[in-house]
């Protein structure tokens, strides 16, 4: 990504992606809503935030060492567990919901929230315990 014209126009497909993402998140908010909707709504958005900072810093800063450090670590895994945190609460709210028609329903729900965990720790294994900081040659 040495290019300057590459990286603006992937941080231009990621901000228009984005952007519609956060349109739908708006028109949600708007919408009378309990109290657990509103936090749903609320770490959904600033989990979308974040990982669209998140993806404008690799596109902008892609450097190995960079990826590598203990800061772009900490801020991928609070971004991850706030979004992962979302998808519990979503996961709790959807079950007792009319939405929810058993039986594979629940179990299409189970199995994509056991997913996500999965992914979830694999994913903070790799980035804490594979990534090793590496030289600035490679």
């Amino acid at each position: 990504m040495g290019h300057r014209l590459l990286r603006t126009s992937a941080a231009v497909a990621v901000t228009f992606g984005f952007l519609g993402v956060a349109v739908r998140l708006a028109w949600a908010a708007s919408n009378p809503m309990s109290l657990d909707a509103g936090a749903l709504i609320v770490l959904i958005s600033l989990g979308v935030l974040n990982l669209y900072c998140l993806i404008l810093y690799v596109i902008l800063r892609p450097t190995r060492q960079a990826l590598s450090s203990v800061f772009f670590k900490t801020w991928f895994t609070v971004t991850l567990s706030s979004i992962c945190g979302a998808g519990v609460i979503h996961f709790i709210r959807f079950l007792p919901s009319p939405e929810c028609v058993p039986p594979f329903s629940p179990v299409i729900a189970g199995l994509l929230l056991a997913g996500g965990f999965t992914g979830y720790v694999v994913t903070l294994w790799i980035v804490w315990f594979v990534v090793k900081p590496g030289s600035s040659g490679s």
